[in-house]
């Protein structure tokens, strides 16, 4: 959403910057061409006065010539007292000069060629009438009134020419980048057909994309290329993980496979006379069924994490009665194994998001190491909860044999355990801590391990709902 609205802001500041950049451009086009229209106006007044100003001395004493240059004198009534040729009008009669000069200008004769004067007569400083002169432009030194109106407005046409020529350039560009993009995706696209999907979309500005239309269809694009890649490698991984879980039962399913044929072999031969033998070898077997029946539970679970349908549904729990509940319930279990749980609570009551029974199989998995990797020492186990800039710390301490600094890196692998516990004696199928790690994770938390002075300390992390 906040992308989506960068993306349109750019894009309506690209456009209003363009908007102004030609507005300017018409509106300092217009500027020069008003300029010059001022200029040129001013400019035939002056050359005008200076060419009518002995006509019109001799029109203020009265006198009137047919050989200078056409004119009309209107008195203040606006009745006609004297026109010459062009103007279409008689002396005598009267007009409103200013109004017919807008709406008929048929009063004034062909005049295309000639510039319209007007000037005041005056006589002992009182305002008598007006003048109106046809003057030339060739005697004016000026243009043409074609000439003259290219000339004031070139610039006009000038600045939309370069406002057109702005779009233009604009359009190409966009154009370009825009095949640039297509040739960029489709040489992408090519190279994940073969298999490559590290061939990236670089059509950037400096380091970023740009936030607009194309930006969004890149970012689109590289987020399909991403999730393809990661789709492939999750396969690969499903593959190696098919191998290894093929080549882990194998290996782990073996003994107790062999120990159930053989102690069945032996009752069904009569080695076990009896009943106590015969009571020892069913103990056996059962004991074996039910290794085999946790190792295939654990493998599905394992399954169903690897395929993220593991099921997990998180509610608000507040942790302190959920913590002293477990602990009651792990103390009886430990006891029953002939070891002993302490726990300690450093902190208030914090709410916490999580699924009580997936963090409950944790905590009993983690016991469940404690007892299969014990020392020789009476076992046991502590529990400690602290919290710290909302985060829920759990570190569960044991006494045992430990994990050697080799294999603690790995320990949360998949199918990993340390070769010195990969007896017989010690069953298991290594996923138990990969499935904790995957549970851990799924809350938004860490799990890690570290060794102590006597056994090892796996540290759990969780965030403080708020």
């Amino acid at each position: 959403m906040d992308r989506t609205f960068r993306k349109k802001n750019k894009i309506k500041i690209r456009q209003v910057g363009t908007a102004v950049c030609i507005a300017a451009v018409l509106f300092l086009s217009t500027g020069i061409s008003y300029k010059r229209l001022q200029f040129d106006r001013a400019s035939l007044v002056r050359q005008s006065a200076l060419l009518c100003s002995e006509q019109k001395q001799e029109i203020e004493k009265g006198t009137y010539k047919e050989n200078g240059y056409p004119c009309m004198y209107v008195d203040l009534r606006g009745k006609v007292l004297y026109a010459s040729k062009p103007f279409l009008v008689k002396k005598g009669s009267h007009i409103a000069m200013e109004e017919e000069i807008e709406k008929n200008t048929d009063i004034l004769g062909n005049h295309g060629d000639r510039y319209l004067y007007r000037t005041v007569l005056t006589q002992d400083d009182e305002m008598r009438g007006t003048i109106y002169f046809l003057v030339p432009y060739e005697k004016l030194q000026q243009k043409t009134e074609r000439e003259t109106k290219a000339y004031i407005f070139f610039p006009v046409f000038m600045g939309i020419a370069l406002s057109v020529l702005i779009l233009v350039v604009k359009g190409i560009l966009e154009i370009r980048y825009l095949f640039c993009i297509m040739d960029a995706i489709s040489l992408s696209a090519q190279e994940i057909i073969r298999g490559n999907y590290d061939k990236e979309v670089l059509a950037v500005q400096g380091d970023e994309i740009r936030n607009d239309e194309m930006g969004e269809l890149i970012y689109s694009f590289e987020l399909m290329r991403d999730e393809i890649k990661e789709k492939q490698i999750r396969e690969e991984q499903m593959k190696k993980s098919q191998q290894e879980l093929i080549s882990c039962i194998s290996h782990d399913l073996k003994t107790p496979i062999s120990t159930i044929k053989a102690y069945a072999e032996g009752m069904r031969d009569g080695i076990a006379v009896t009943k106590e033998d015969y009571s020892m070898y069913t103990d056996v077997i059962i004991k074996k069924t039910n290794l085999l029946i946790d190792m295939i539970e654990e493998l599905l679970e394992f399954s169903n994490a690897q395929l993220r349908q593991l099921n997990i549904m998180k509610t608000e729990v507040y942790f302190y009665p959920y913590f002293i509940s477990l602990m009651k319930e792990m103390a009886v279990c430990l006891e029953q194994q002939g070891g002993e749980l302490e726990w300690s609570y450093h902190t208030e009551n914090c709410l916490v998001l999580m699924d009580s029974k997936r963090i409950t199989e944790v905590f009993y998995n983690l016991m469940e190491n404690s007892i299969k990797y014990r020392s020789e020492r009476k076992l046991r186990m502590e529990v400690e909860v602290t919290y710290r800039e909302g985060i829920l710390q759990i570190a569960v301490r044991d006494n045992g044999i430990g994990i050697s600094l080799n294999d603690i890196p790995f320990i949360f692998d998949k199918f990993y355990r340390a070769e010195k516990s990969r007896t017989s004696a010690i069953a298991g199928s290594g996923l138990g801590l990969s499935i904790c790690k995957y549970i851990i994770e799924e809350h938004d938390g860490s799990i890690s391990c570290k060794n102590q002075k006597e056994g090892c300390e796996i540290l759990l992390k969780l965030p403080v709902f708020s």
